[in-house]
């Protein structure tokens, strides 16, 4: 059989190459999926959409899934009894329960399993189906009385409650090749056969059988029926090997549908394989041999798609065997070369006009630089090969040329702008030929007598160059002229005024070199350059810039200005090469959007606006509408070569908008043209799948065993059990919109870890790590091309179980183990708890004696301490006080020691000692009280034991905190002292000033707050006592500046090699008189007595050993900053 095919097609091929180019309405393009997406280089027999959205394709090597990304491939495993019973696909169908059929080529039936992913073969082994085991199953259908329907090589075959019974299509013993079943919506069953259309009635009771009969034009055109299609008005349309055939259920007979399929070959003679339904209810046929042809059910009209080798964007193949429109509208052609095509279905609107060398009724040029519609409806386009006038009634082009000594003739072949004034005179703007005009009258008449633009006789001035970029006409008649070397203004006299860039003039232009011109609805007019954007003044006759300039207050992110447009609202939105900006002209703010906000394309030419307040902009990547998506904010639908432009590549200044709405775009080939309106796009929310699944960026098998969490696929799971270990999770997903499936969009979200919806653009997978043990719901949506989102998506709950020592029961055991244990241990030191009681009242009454007396002693030491660091502070005798504390701090020590090491053991000893009491007590209770007990009683009365407890736990609380503290005063005191003056040492600034503040903790409790902002020091080589001298002294001056209550600041940073001090206080600063003396010995502003006066010049001269230097700023009332900065090495 595959033999005689190959045979036929290879006559066909050969007949096809010898052939002329077949005729053709329209070439449309389409999309190829070869070998090198996944699919195999095999005949395409079959081609589903499933209930979820899938695309199945049936091949003779294997059937496919494909979700817009991946090519998922179920193939026969001779090993493996649930895969698929052979790899040639002839039939594919899915009944109302969701079961997915399989016929395959000499291999029987198969039912896919969605939850398991593998094979249920309807074969042999069961004795009841085995007529089917190895036969060829061509055609599925599953009746309304849920009866199925096999369709197979041998005979029609139904299999009803579990059993499969032969089902006589004729009444004669003869067999018949069933190809194609279908059931019509009266109920009716139809049979595709090798000998006629069968026609069984809704009880199953009758049948008519409809053959070809040479002498009957009425009858069906050829026997050998391929395949059958009810259309939406339920005609039937019959697709045969000698051409389509239209069933008259009224006259019981059939109309041939003639289209001419190439110039040798009329339809009478084409083989129809496959044949779908448009959502316009256009009929598409798949030809062996012819293409793809569309046929216009009403008025029978065709369009032929060929193979055409040296055009990639046509058909891949003119053998089609099988057709599918999906849910979107999008056209599936599988071939028989295995290519699968793709067409785009959904009504495009998008005209456009070209240069056709062979055809003088067409543009002069593909390369398009001004449009304009006159006030005839006329279309002026030009072009760099002179200026087209196009007659949208006609469909007629004048193209007008430069012409060398001929009077009235362009100037010049490059046209880069047009404009029309109030009076219908035309103008032109040329690159290199000057301004020129053509009167209403000549364009009235259609004489096209070009004058070039002169000023008026006695002006000075004329046009600031002869390449004029851009046109505007204002309010008041004025042209305004934009060329490469400036802005040239010519009034109603033809009087002309130049304005121009100058380097000293801040008012002046930005640039010479003006690339657009606009009037705002306030008489505004706008400049744009190649160097930024200008505003008009009319009264001073200057120019406001806004250029991209740094810190200036209106500059905005960009440069050069291609395009300006004031949308409905008042917005000005500008073209730039850094891309589209909005500018509020009201609050002077812009906002720039970018590829990174979805333009295709950051370099924006021309700006249209729909009447639904749409933007349209030009790129270098195509068209983009901007619209509002459902959260308010800006979405862009991009339209280019990869679906319904015909280029890519726009130019500057090549966009028009006419009174009709009628937008207009010029590229470097040709000029598109559409009605805003007429773009409804993509309007199909996609369904949502989670494809795949993965831990640790592994796959996961589907099993029963608990060492995998998928008992079932990942598309059919609902909820998924994970160890707590098992916490790293990987998703994928697909938006089964397979119409520039490339811009589907998503957004994903994890409840119960993220805070809101991930936007990700066109990202379809998702990764969680170390998520904690909990429950979660997994949420995925997703766009189609065109931005229309399903919001319901797709989801799945997801458990991750905690470890074991988290669970309840773990810590119910754990408490009774521990229970049990407290009791047995309490009951075996029962005993040795009444032995040692009394020794342990005892001892807790001679330590309680040791630890009161040492606390006396304590007291007595702090005090005299305090008192000494009082004197010392006051004195500012800062020598005398670094060797007294060093003395004192030393001497002090061994004492705080011996009390820090004394108190925990105590503190043990006694916890111990009363954990015992207790214990023993509890227990004592139990039993009636021996006379020793009693006598303990009584001594513990006597003692006032509870109070004496209390007593205990107070002071030991009380000896600990002073003895901490104490030993931090100490710390600090030998900090602050350090006798090693005479010898250098790295020093820590922040220490150093830590230890001051700590010894003046006195003059600063209660009353000043201290704000310390230590940065990260190099330790500076000096004298560590030296340096704390000069803090006292600085510190303490800043208390004493402080009447009631103030704030110092103290913050240290690097500052290169040095490091810095900066001291502030809130006090009450100094006059310039007092600020200049400060460093004088003998001088203080203090009463008589209250100070020496040197405490600053001391400072002052240390500071001076070390390198350093000292400022000082003070105001009056407001307070004092001192700041140090000493080298690191000094």
């Amino acid at each position: 059989m595959l033999l005689v095919r190959w045979f036929c097609l290879v006559n066909i091929l050969w007949s096809v190459i010898a052939m002329p180019a077949y005729a053709q309405v329209a070439r449309q393009t389409f999309k190829h999926i070869t070998s090198e997406q996944g699919l195999p280089q095999s005949a395409i027999n079959t081609l589903f959409q499933d209930s979820r959205g899938f695309i199945w394709i049936g091949t003779q090597q294997g059937l496919f899934r494909y979700d817009g990304y991946t090519f998922l491939a179920y193939l026969h495993e001779a090993s493996n009894t649930k895969s698929l019973s052979g790899n040639a696909i002839r039939s594919l169908y899915e009944d109302t329960e969701g079961n997915l059929w399989i016929g395959t080529e000499g291999y029987g039936l198969n039912r896919f399993n969605r939850q398991s992913e593998n094979f249920v073969r309807v074969d042999g082994k069961n004795k009841q189906l085995s007529g089917i085991a190895e036969n060829t199953v061509t055609a599925i259908l599953k009746d309304k009385q849920g009866v199925l329907w096999i369709g197979t090589q041998s005979g029609l075959q139904m299999l009803e409650k579990g059993s499969l019974l032969p089902f006589p299509i004729s009444a004669g013993a003869q067999t018949q090749a069933v190809q194609h079943l279908l059931e019509d919506k009266k109920g009716n069953l139809w049979i595709g056969t090798d000998q006629g259309l069968f026609q069984v009635s809704q009880n199953r009771q009758h049948r008519t059988h409809f053959t070809h009969q040479a002498a009957d034009s009425a009858s069906l055109s050829s026997n050998r029926v391929q395949c059958l299609f009810e259309d939406k008005q339920g005609t039937l349309w019959i697709g045969t090997h000698a051409g389509l055939n239209r069933f008259n259920p009224v006259k019981q007979n059939f109309s041939k549908v003639g289209f001419q399929a190439s110039k040798n070959n009329e339809a009478g003679d084409t083989e129809i394989y496959s044949l779908a339904q448009d959502k316009e209810g256009n009929i598409w046929m798949g030809t062996f041999g012819n293409g793809l042809v569309k046929l216009n059910p009403k008025t029978l009209a065709t369009t032929v798609h060929n193979h055409i080798p040296e055009d990639k964007s046509s058909i891949s193949s003119d053998v089609i065997l099988s057709l599918l429109i999906d849910r979107s509208g999008l056209l599936w052609a599988g071939t028989y070369e295995g290519i699968l095509d793709q067409l785009n279905l959904l009504k495009t609107e998008f005209g456009k006009l070209t240069y056709q060398p062979v055809d003088t009724n067409s543009l002069a040029s593909n390369e398009v630089y001004a449009i304009l519609e006159d006030h005839k409806k006329r279309l002026w386009i030009g072009t760099d090969n002179g200026l087209s006038v196009y007659n949208q009634q006609t469909s007629s082009f004048t193209n007008l040329h430069a012409s060398a000594g001929t009077t009235g003739s362009m100037s010049s072949n490059i046209v880069y702008s047009l404009l029309q004034d109030k009076q219908k005179n035309m103008w032109i703007g040329t690159a290199d030929g000057g301004l020129l005009k053509l009167s209403a009258p000549d364009i009235n008449k259609g004489v096209f007598n070009f004058e070039p633009f002169l000023p008026a006789p006695g002006s000075n001035n004329k046009l600031a160059d002869d390449e004029i970029l851009s046109l505007l006409e204002d309010k008041s008649g004025y042209i305004w002229v934009g060329t490469a070397k400036g802005l040239s203004v010519i009034d109603s006299k033809n009087r002309v005024v130049t304005y121009t860039h100058s380097s000293n003039r801040k008012h002046s232009l930005s640039d010479n070199q003006v690339l657009c011109l606009y009037e705002d609805r306030s008489g505004k007019v706008w400049v744009g350059t190649n160097k930024g954007l200008n505003q008009f003044n009319s009264k001073k006759r200057n120019f406001t810039r806004f250029e991209k300039e740094k810190n200036a207050l209106k500059s905005l992110p960009y440069s050069a200005i291609y395009a300006i447009h004031e949308d409905a609202i008042g917005n000005l939105w500008l073209g730039t090469d850094d891309g589209l900006c909005r500018l509020n002209t009201r609050r002077d703010t812009a906002t720039l959007y970018t590829v990174e906000n979805g333009l295709p394309d950051n370099v924006v030419y021309g700006i249209m606006e729909d009447s639904a307040k749409n933007l349209w902009v030009s790129t270098n990547k195509g068209i983009s509408k901007m619209k509002k998506n459902e959260t308010g904010k800006p979405a862009f639908i991009q339209y280019n070569s990869s679906n319904w432009l015909h280029c890519n590549s726009f130019n500057i200044g090549a966009y028009h908008k006419s009174k009709s709405g009628m937008m207009y775009f010029g590229c470097n080939e040709g000029l598109t043209y559409f009605n805003p309106a007429a773009i409804t796009g993509n309007t199909y929310a996609p369904l949502v799948v989670i494809t795949d699944f993965q831990l640790f960026f592994e796959p996961v098998t589907i099993s029963n065993k608990k060492e995998s969490p998928l008992s079932k696929a990942i598309t059919e799971t609902e909820k998924l059990l994970l160890k707590y270990n098992q916490n790293v999770l990987y998703f994928e997903f697909a938006a089964l919109n397979f119409i520039d499936h490339d811009k589907n969009e998503y957004a994903f979200f994890m409840q119960g870890f993220d805070k809101d919806w991930n936007y990700v653009k066109n990202k379809h997978n998702a990764t969680y790590t170390n998520l904690d043990p909990g429950t979660y719901v997994f949420k995925v949506k997703a766009s189609n091309n065109d931005g229309v989102w399903n919001e319901a998506g797709a989801s799945i709950e997801i458990v991750i179980k905690p470890p074991f020592y988290r669970e309840t029961w773990f810590y119910v055991l754990c408490t009774a183990g521990l229970i049990f244990s407290v009791v047995g241990y309490v009951h075996m030191q029962m005993r040795e708890m009444q032995e040692n009681e009394r020794l342990l009242v005892q001892k807790v009454k001679e330590r309680t004696e040791e630890v009161t007396k040492q606390k006396e002693e304590l007291e007595t030491t702090i005090e005299n301490l305090k008192a000494t660091q009082a004197q010392l502070v006051q004195a500012e005798k800062m020598a005398s006080l670094g060797i007294l504390t060093a003395g004192v701090a030393h001497e002090i020590n061994n004492p705080i020691n011996f009390v820090s090491a004394n108190v925990e053991p105590l503190k043990r000893d006694i916890d111990d000692m009363l954990q015992v009491l207790a214990g023993y007590e509890n227990t004592v209770k139990k039993y009636t009280l021996s006379e020793e007990f009693k006598e303990v009683e009584n001594l513990k009365k006597e003692l006032d034991f509870e109070v004496l407890i209390r007593e205990i736990n107070d002071l030991l609380k009380g000896i600990k905190e002073g003895a901490s503290r104490t030993s931090e005063i100490v710390k600090g005191l030998r900090n602050f002292s350090r006798l090693d003056e005479n010898e250098m040492k790295p020093v820590q600034v922040n220490e150093g000033i830590e230890s001051t503040l700590l010894v003046l903790s006195n003059q600063l409790k209660n009353k000043i707050i201290v704000h310390k902002e230590y940065g990260k020091l190099e330790n500076l080589v000096g004298y560590p006592g030296k340096l704390n001298q000069v803090f006292m002294n600085i510190i303490s001056n800043a208390c004493q500046a402080i009447p009631e209550k103030g704030e110092i600041y103290i913050k240290t940073f690097m500052d290169k090699r040095e490091v810095v001090i900066r001291i502030t206080d809130t006090g009450i600063g100094m006059t310039e008189e007092v600020k200049k003396r400060i460093f004088e010995p003998f001088f203080t502003t203090k009463k008589v007595g209250a100070g020496t006066g040197l405490g600053l010049f001391i400072a002052y001269g240390i500071i001076k050993d070390h390198n350093g230097k000292v400022f000082v700023e003070s105001t009056p009332g407001k307070g004092t900053t001192f700041t140090i900065r000493l080298p690191v090495n000094a």
